[in-house]
């Protein structure tokens, strides 16, 4: 029999996994075809040879196929009136709750909701599946996505895989370097959030502050307008907030809850995702409901199930089903079961006791002093005597350690919440920014200098030669990938050192990843990953004079069974 050849797009029978596919990719191999294709039942990319791939056209329907096609009439039917796109258009099958919330969701002119849903449940779905609808019927172009970074990959492999949109994840570092890039050219956008019209950022790289140890006025404005002003005023059609009961704050003064409140004024269309949005704080939860709408959420009285109700959707996963009208989850039942101690038990009764009343006080101490960080820890104290006493004894011992030891410094920062770390990289970090500027005879003051110090990252450190490592657009989610560029890293880095040459390997340089991109000739199919610069090291160069401290392995690494 002749082989059948398939264009990349098509759809298509693989026979092995009886199940129907499209062609992402078609190699010719020897005078033989294969492909790799997409299955969507399994979400999932596989290799196949060209003689296991039939017609749709050929495979005659199962029973099960012309139920589901039936079924799919009626509700077709059913929806005439207010048909949804969004399920068609899109690769994911919708569950039941996510089709309810979508129904729901533009059920209104003023879509501005709370995705409230349990967690698993797939709120990040419910939200592309409103996303995907609105852009269908024409209602939106410019949206904003803004997520805890490490939630920023999940969100644009989820988007880009279930619902073909492809998100421009901005960098906040890329924003200087972008206004530079840009200066002097007349007539040029030099706001990056408008240059893309689907953006995603993690949410603390963009919320405004107040003051920063060390900034003058001037940085501090600059930062709070790249970061916060420019994206505030970009023209956002829709904006979808996760984690978003992190926006409630302590107080309206808080810099989340001044982000969340710009974003709710800046957008049309609002979408807030959260599992958890009561966090036990009305007054918390009252701020939350107002960056829907503040003039239904006047006060904490206010605050009623009546009035919150129109505002959030929610399924809770005892009340969630699939397709068939099962119970997406087995029920869970949970019982106390009580142990008393014995006479051979007397030393880890003593034990238990003591760490309990250890953890008490400490814990105590730490909400008294809003340290919230520090009271989480001491929970966790306390199940580790539960569980074992040598991870007891030996965090005890560590513990008892580090109180005996003189601080070596005192602290850098006015505050120690948990907000104003979340964009450190890392006291290492400046250790060696200060070895720099001081060998290299850079005053704190001298902002020219310095700023100029930080374009060599994004040039490359003016090395001759730049290496740029990307990977394939259809291996994402790209853990493997990321691995495996890793390890090349490390070995083109170690080759690299054995021939007498210099590398670094270079994040700051790819952050204007359109620009590399564009000159380095990447076709669009690829991911930029990292680059490492590479010459012959000036040994004369006095910042090459500077090395790193690495971390002592025993900090971080345990030993079983030796």
């Amino acid at each position: 029999m002749a082989e059948i050849g398939f264009s990349v797009g098509d759809w298509c029978w693989l026979t092995r996994q009886a199940s129907p596919c499209r062609v992402i990719e078609r190699q010719d191999v020897w005078g033989e075809s294969a492909y790799r294709v997409w299955l969507p039942a399994k979400d999932a990319v596989v290799r196949t040879r060209a003689q296991d791939l039939a017609p749709l056209a050929s495979i005659r329907p199962t029973v099960e196929q012309i139920l589901h096609t039936t079924a799919a009439a009626k509700l077709l039917d059913a929806l005439e009136d207010n048909l949804l796109l969004a399920p068609i258009q899109s690769s994911v099958v919708p569950l039941p709750h996510q089709l309810y919330a979508l129904n729901r969701a533009i059920s209104r002119d003023r879509i501005r909701y709370l995705l409230a849903d349990e967690v698993g449940l797939g709120k990040t779905i419910e939200a592309g599946l409103v996303l995907r609808e609105l852009k269908l019927r024409g209602r939106v172009k410019r949206i904003l996505v803004v997520a805890p970074k490490g939630l920023v990959r999940q969100w644009q492999a989820e988007m880009r895989l279930h619902f073909g949109e492809k998100f421009q994840f901005i960098e906040p570092s890329e924003l200087a370097a972008f206004r530079q890039w840009r200066s002097g050219a007349v007539g040029d956008e030099d706001n990056l959030w408008r240059m893309h019209d689907q953006v995603i950022c993690s949410l603390d790289s963009v919320k405004p502050l107040e003051a920063r140890r060390g900034w003058s006025l001037e940085q501090l404005n600059t930062y709070n307008r790249e970061r916060f002003e420019d994206l505030i005023s970009a023209s956002w059609d829709l904006v979808i907030i996760d984690e978003a009961h992190r926006m409630g704050g302590s107080t309206e003064q808080v810099a989340r809850y001044k982000l969340g409140a710009a974003l709710a004024e800046a957008s049309p269309y609002l979408l807030l995702l959260s599992a958890t949005p009561h966090q036990g704080k009305t007054d918390q939860f009252m701020r939350l409901m107002q960056l829907l709408d503040r003039e239904a959420f006047p006060d904490e009285s206010s605050v009623n199930r009546d009035r919150v109700r129109p505002f959030v959707i929610r399924t809770e996963k005892r009340a969630s089903i699939n397709a068939e009208g099962q119970p997406l989850f087995k029920p869970r039942v949970t019982r106390l079961q009580a142990v008393a101690w014995q006479a051979r038990h007397n030393a880890q009764q003593r034990l238990y006791e003591a760490v309990t009343d250890y953890v008490r006080h400490g814990y105590n101490q730490a909400m008294a002093a809003k340290q919230r960080h520090i009271g989480f820890l001491m929970i966790l104290m306390q199940r580790l005597v539960t569980s074992s006493t040598a991870a007891i004894r030996t965090t005890l011992e560590k513990r008892q350690a580090l109180l005996n030891e003189p601080q070596p410094q005192a602290s850098l920062f006015d505050s120690t919440e948990m907000d104003e770390w979340a964009e450190l990289d890392g006291q290492s970090q400046v250790d060696i920014a200060v070895q720099l500027f001081d060998v290299m005879g850079i005053a704190r003051d001298d902002k020219a200098r310095r700023t100029d110090w930080v374009m060599r990252g994004f040039r490359q450190f003016d090395a001759p030669v730049s290496l740029v490592l990307t990977y394939d657009k259809y291996l994402e989610p790209a853990a493997i990938s990321q691995f495996d560029l890793g390890a090349l890293s490390h070995a083109l880095v170690l080759a690299a050192w054995e021939r007498g040459l210099g590398s670094v390997i270079n994040g700051q340089g790819i952050m204007q990843s359109a620009v590399v991109r564009e000159h380095a000739g990447i076709p669009d199919d690829q991911n930029i990953m990292i680059c490492i610069a590479m010459g012959y090291p000036d040994e004369d160069f006095v910042a090459n004079s500077v090395k790193s401290v690495r971390e002592d392995a025993a900090n971080f690494v345990r030993y079983v069974g030796f």
